[in-house]
């Protein structure tokens, strides 16, 4: 038995499998017709299908191009009538930038080089005044219990038109009733 079982350490599983169902092994089959080539064979598939896995490529670092560059680029491209592609090989500038800079640059109404401005906020400044503020003092001296929820409602009935969440009175109660 511990001859077989170091016979069978020379062989793949499937040769261990075959040697405990009291099949013969390879090399002891000398009849054509058996089937010891077909386990041979499936010896020497893989059990398992390899797949290959596409990782996907790496971002590069990401490069903040200097207002010069910019300039140069525009410069490039509407002054000296460069293709955009020929314009970001001379600047520097990674062709797929350049290309959504001009694209950015053909959208803005006021035609402003991108990088060289500010862009706005996404969010607009708190409609809540120091008349709402007064109003919240007010209105909590008087009831102390008040929650939020309430104090919402209660500024809608006051000043009509009014809307406000929860989170932007809270946020205005902080920063416009610690400062006081």
């Amino acid at each position: 038995m511990k001859n077989n079982q170091k016979d069978c350490k020379r062989f793949n599983s499937l040769s261990c499998v075959r040697e405990f169902m009291d099949v013969d092994l390879p090399e002891e089959i000398k009849d054509e017709d058996s089937f010891g080539d077909a386990f041979l064979f499936a010896e020497s598939m893989p059990l398992k299908k390899k797949h290959k896995i596409h990782l996907a490529k790496n971002r590069g670092s990401y490069r903040k191009y200097t207002v010069e560059q910019i300039e140069k680029l525009f410069d490039l491209i509407i002054e000296e009538g460069f293709a955009t592609k020929d314009a970001a090989l001379v600047t520097g500038i990674n062709i797929r930038t350049a290309q959504d800079y001009v694209k950015t640059y053909n959208n803005d109404s006021q035609k402003r080089l991108p990088g060289t401005y500010n862009k706005p906020c996404g969010r607009s400044c708190s409609k809540l005044t120091k008349e709402h503020s007064k109003f919240f003092v007010d209105y909590v001296k008087k009831n102390t219990t008040a929650v939020l929820d309430e104090l919402k409602l209660k500024l809608c009935e006051k000043f009509e038109g009014l809307k406000n969440s929860i989170s932007v009175i809270y946020k205005h109660l902080q920063r416009e009733i610690s400062t006081e």
